[in-house]
């Protein structure tokens, strides 16, 4: 819920809805938190890929090698070639509770400034 609350404010301070969530690294194995996070926010969480620093590490090189003429070329050969796990929001009854609960705590130790 807290994800979901960040994302609202970056939309407030940026005037820009954001779309959805792309979670990388380990917590993208983490099937709870990927669902938990599209039921709070709203928006769809793209989950992956796991092993996202290793990645872009390995990119980089490739760029420097010239296997990749930009950063861009080399960001699509990665969307054509890993495979991300969708989570739509779905949020229940019990759920919504939950998030009003949360955003009684938030205001009273957080504010809304």
């Amino acid at each position: 819920m807290r994800y979901a609350s960040v994302l609202r404010v970056i939309e407030s301070l940026t005037n820009r809805k954001i779309a959805g969530v792309q979670i990388v690294g380990g917590g993208s194995q983490n099937h709870y938190l990927n669902q938990a996070t599209a039921d709070a926010s709203g928006l769809p969480v793209l989950a992956g890929p796991v092993e996202a620093t290793v990645i872009g590490n390995a990119l980089v090189q490739a760029i420097t090698a010239g296997r990749f003429g930009s950063l861009a070329e080399a960001r699509r050969h990665v969307a054509e070639n890993i495979r991300l796990r969708r989570f739509d929001p779905a949020p229940s009854p019990a759920f919504e509770q939950a998030a009003r609960r949360f955003a009684e705590i938030e205001e009273r130790y957080i504010g809304s400034d």
